[in-house]
């Protein structure tokens, strides 16, 4: 016992730089995501997967030497970003120094094996270290360390970052970086040999999110199975939310229910319903599959397609590959081949097809590039490419397609049929691939992308916070390697996300075939249902916390008749919340009302100021009646729009967005309230609202980096406030004496001050809420010192210090409010007192704004059917006044007197009028105003246009006249200027027609964002 007192001590002393004395009888700790065992009380935190495992001694032994592998894992955590610490030495090497053991993290599965998911560390009995990801070492060093005793090794993963410190060395062994894996489950691994371990620890933040994916279910076995798959399905929901599946290459259409999707036969289809428009040339034979959809609004679609061309003269072989674009205006009954859009920089390569997610103004697509020899046998790799989705929609109609790029040499500059993409997504099993699927989840807010893994027989999911950069969430599917391929994947969400499937919520299937590896023919459907619930505690999705319960997540289903509120059922047949009548429905996303009107109500669970954010819109196979009408409550009061109704035309699929700041207090209600309008035809409106707490809270904000998430860590030497420096080896920030230092969610003084600081973005009024504490652990010495500072002021306590006992483990609570201005320092100090022996102070405050405003304002995230909402508004301009445009619902656009002066959503057109895109001021300050005005690319005649910015009657860009715009400009003029301005104060961007009207399209998304807050 007295070497596991010693140990214990000595790792708590290496985490907070300080002396301890253990607590007797300490075996586990399992608080949050932190883990801590000392196997003084047996092994019940572990799950033994293979080998002999035991403990005894204090010790945590595998005791199997005979050839193999044998792991453990530690039971029902996950971590992400995290810092593992563990003892280990070995007892019998098994007759080879080059016998193994160590630690195995970010698993996928709990029960994976260190070749089949996750990362692991193993350190050979000879002393080197090595870090393997699935089949293959990434990196490894020799140390000459003697593992034959008890040594120490810590590892932390921060990000893709991973270090590697052994033998309690300040200089990491391994430094590498690696994002594969986001998250996982964490255990220790033997192989041919005896080793104990000890002091086993983890530490980092709760998981932002859970993934559960639920069990396999087999929809169809081959025999029932009516087709072969050879494509991706393309999926497209119905009014009543069934699902239309669309199969290439003929575009076999099949409708259904999710257990079972190709229920009804509608259609065989056939290769006569793509009119290739003479791009096949000269070609022996041009193959075309439609594997995705991308819905414009009612009947109009683009297919995103995977295309296979034999050149004339050659009857078989491998045929080059390409992706391409194609339109439809009858809802998929017919199809236009636009042409291709890219190749693989190797044409033999088969190229996938085709994963795309909406991102920003942008659509990008996946798809697999390569070099032959590149991975032997398998030359390619996941890439991706992207256009303008406006552009791509204008030239669609045109029957034309836009130009794409390839991300390429880190950055979009790779032509899309010459360049060598580049590989955004390592080859961790090998032979990954993209006749996959890809969509947006609202719960998370990440894309999500499946990935194949050819004869690994696994199906993997990724995601992706911005396109680029991929990691994998989870193992969807696997069986035996070599058995069979799961290809085709395809995401369905029935009811919520998109009708097109580029959005899913928090509650989806993904549907994939088990196609055997010796037979490509066979295939056997199955359906894994994923459900994603979000841990973060102050942020609330709509559909992330969709639930059949009420009041699960602080979200509940209401209707309102007009004078009451009350409560919805649950429909489990149709897993959504119904009303009094018929149609007055809540799904995860989506709302339809009726006589009654929809609504979805949040209660606050506590005091605070949230963001309300959210878009409004049309479901986009919902593109008739009369349009809805929307608006938001809190308890009685209207907070959006201003007054009366926010109105959604039936055919407005782009939507009206909405971002707020509230003042709640616990129980309050806010309410999203979707009304019919005049009738309840095809009502379905999409609005998936987020709400989130306004706060920064220390131990969440923690960083490596100074300023981040607006904290810095500083020391204060009695006369000035200096820089910390960041301890890696530690993970904490250092000042000039040992023991002066800030830790996630502690300090510790010495000389110095130990002083945590909060800088505000803005001004406004901040709550800062916390305790300070000892350390439970540190209960000796003669306490310490606390206060917090406003710059200069003290704001807590009145004056003098709050002395904290040396056995305070309870701790003084502070709950104050006060303003700032835009860049103020909050410092959180402690001081030492008398003596700095065992100083560790608890202290993990949090800071809240109480009253904060909205302060960017988008011309495009802000359009609205609806004059001055989101403080825009559109204007015409007939040469002595402004005058107000009129709503066109048949266009989703706005209109002037003219036929030709016209505003659209991030678009302007002139007539004999100029065309107006106008905001208001909302308060006075100073405002930065951005953007880029330039020429359609599909309107590039005509003999251009003028563009100028006015605040009130004052031209503030460019400085004089107009500038100018050539109709083949389509680069365009940038603008970036400050101005002040007023409450109430309008500034104007104004296009001119030059001489015609002719091509006159003009693009311009300018930004307002008021600065020096």
């Amino acid at each position: 016992m007295f070497r596991k007192l010693c140990n214990w001590a000595a790792a708590f002393l290496l985490v907070f730089g300080v002396s301890v004395v253990a607590l007797p009888g300490h075996t586990a700790l399992a608080a949050g995501n932190s883990f801590y065992d000392t196997f003084d009380a047996g092994n019940g935190n572990w799950s033994e997967f293979s080998g002999s495992w035991s403990v005894s001694g204090g010790s945590y032994i595998q005791s199997t030497t005979t050839n193999g592998t044998y792991f453990t894992g530690i039971k029902d955590k996950r971590w992400g970003d995290a810092t593992y610490d563990f003892d280990l030495k070995v007892v019998n090497n098994g007759g080879s120094n080059l016998s193994w053991a160590g630690l195995q993290f970010k698993k996928m599965i709990a029960s994976d094996n260190p070749f089949e998911s996750g990362f692991m560390l193993y350190i050979r009995a000879n002393g080197s270290v090595e870090l393997y990801k699935v089949n293959k070492v990434l990196i490894s060093a020799s140390t000459g360390i003697d593992f034959s005793t008890f040594r120490h090794v810590r590892v932390v993963n921060s990000g893709a970052n991973i270090k590697v410190y052994v033998n309690n060395e300040t200089t990491p062994r391994i430094d590498y970086n690696d994002a594969t894996f986001a998250s996982g489950y964490a255990g220790l691994v033997v192989s041919t040999s005896s080793w104990h371990f000890d002091n086993v620890s983890v530490s980092g933040p709760d998981l932002p999110y859970t993934i559960n994916v639920g069990d396999a279910d087999l929809l169809y076995t081959d025999a029932q199975m009516q087709i072969t798959m050879d494509s991706t399905f393309g999926t497209m929901k119905d009014n009543d939310d069934s699902m239309n599946f669309y199969h290439g290459p003929y575009s076999q259409h099949f409708r259904g229910p999710s257990d079972d999707p190709m229920q009804t036969y509608v259609s065989s289809g056939g290769e006569q319903l793509i009119d290739k428009n003479g791009h096949e040339g000269d070609s022996y034979r041009y193959h075309i599959w439609i594997m995705n959809y991308y819905k414009i609004g009612p009947n109009e679609l683009i297919g995103f397609t995977h295309n296979e061309r034999w050149p004339a003269g050659q009857t078989s072989g491998i045929p080059k590959f390409s992706l391409g674009v194609a339109y439809s205006n009858d809802n998929g009954a017919t199809w236009e081949f636009c042409g291709e859009m890219l190749k693989p920089y190797n044409e033999d390569l088969n190229v996938g097809g085709t994963p795309i997610v909406i991102i920003g103004d942008y659509i990008y697509a996946y798809y697999n590039d390569g070099v032959n020899n590149e991975l032997g046998a398998y030359p390619r790799h996941i890439a991706v490419a992207r256009a303008d989705l406006q552009d791509v929609i204008a030239a669609a109609r045109n029957l034309q397609n836009t130009t794409w790029t390839k991300y390429s040499n880190g950055s979009w500059s790779g032509n899309a049929f010459t360049s060598l993409g580049d590989r955004i997504i390592d080859n961790t099993y090998g032979k990954e691939d993209t006749h996959s699927d890809a969509t947006f989840n609202t719960a998370i807010n990440k894309y999500l992308m499946t990935i194949q893994t050819h004869d690994a027989s696994k199906l993997t999911l990724y995601s992706s916070s911005d396109g680029i950069n991929w990691s994998m969430e989870a193992i969807v599917d696997s069986v035996t390697a070599g058995s069979v391929m799961q290809p085709y994947s395809t995401f369905v969400d029935y009811v919520g996300g998109a009708a097109d499937g580029t959005t899913v919520d928090g509650n989806f299937d993904i549907i994939y075939p088990r196609k055997a590896w010796s037979d490509y023919t066979i295939d056997n459907l199955y359906r894994r249902s994923i459900t994603i619930t979000t841990n973060q505690t102050d942020r609330y999705s709509a559909s992330g916390g969709f639930s059949q319960t009420q009041g699960v997540n602080q979200w509940s289903y209401e209707q309102w008749n007009g004078t009451a509120y009350s409560n919805m059922t649950w429909d489990s047949g149709n897993n959504r919340w119904k009303g009094a009548q018929d149609n007055v429905i809540i799904g995860s996303s989506w709302q339809h009302p009726d006589t009654n009107d929809s609504v979805r109500t949040w209660t606050a669970p506590k005091l605070g100021v949230v963001n309300v954010a959210g878009l409004a819109k049309k479901a986009s196979n919902s593109g008739f009646g009369d349009g809805v009408n929307v608006r938001i409550l809190k308890n009685g009061t209207q907070i959006w729009p201003s007054s009366g109704w926010q109105s959604i035309a039936y055919n407005n699929f782009t939507g009206v967005s909405h971002n707020l700041t509230v003042s709640v207090a616990p129980n309050d209600q806010i309410r999203f309230i979707v009304n019919k309008n005049g009738t309840n035809s095809s009502d379905t409106t999409h609005w998936d609202p987020t709400i989130e707490y306004e706060n920064y809270s220390a131990s969440s904000g923690f960083s490596s980096a100074q300023g981040t998430n607006q904290w810095y860590y500083k020391q204060w030497n009695g006369s000035s406030y200096s820089d910390m420096t960041w301890d890696a080896v530690n993970n904490r920030w250092n000042g000039a004496q040992t023991y002066v230092i800030v830790g996630s969610n502690w300090q510790h003084p010495d000389t110095n001050d130990s002083v945590r600081a909060w800088k505000a973005p803005s001004s406004g009024t901040v709550r800062l809420t916390g305790t300070a504490k000892k350390d439970s652990n540190n209960g000796l010495g003669d306490g310490v010192n606390v206060k917090i500072m406003k710059n200069g002021t003290q704001v807590w306590p009145s004056s003098g210090w709050e002395y904290i006992a040396a056995n305070n483990f309870v701790g003084a609570s502070h709950d104050i409010s006060i303003p700032v201005e835009a860049n103020d320092f909050i410092y959180f100090v402690v001081n030492k007192n008398g003596t700095i022996t065992s100083d560790t102070m608890v202290w993990d405050p949090t800071v809240r704004y109480t009253g904060v405003e909205y302060n960017s304002f988008s011309a495009t995230s802000g359009f609205s059917s609806v004059q001055e909402t989101n403080q825009w508004s559109y204007k015409q301009w007939n040469g002595t006044s402004y005058s107000d445009m009129t709503w066109d619902t048949v266009n989703n656009r706005w209109k002037g007197a003219q036929t030709y002066a016209l505003v659209g959503y991030n678009w302007q057109h002139p007539d004999t009028n100029d065309s107006v895109r106008a905001w208001k001021a909302p308060k006075a300050g100073t405002v930065q105003i951005t953007g880029n005005a330039k020429k359609d690319i599909y309107n590039g005649i005509g003999d251009g246009v003028n563009v100028k910015i006015m605040k009130n009657g004052t031209q503030v860009w460019p400085a004089s006249g107009w500038q100018a715009i050539a109709a083949n400009n389509f680069v365009g003029f940038s603008h970036d200027i400050s101005i002040s301005v007023a409450a109430n104060d309008l500034v104007y961007f104004v296009v001119n027609k030059n001489g015609t009207n002719t091509g006159d399209t003009t693009v311009w998304t300018p930004t307002v964002l008021y600065t020096g807050l």
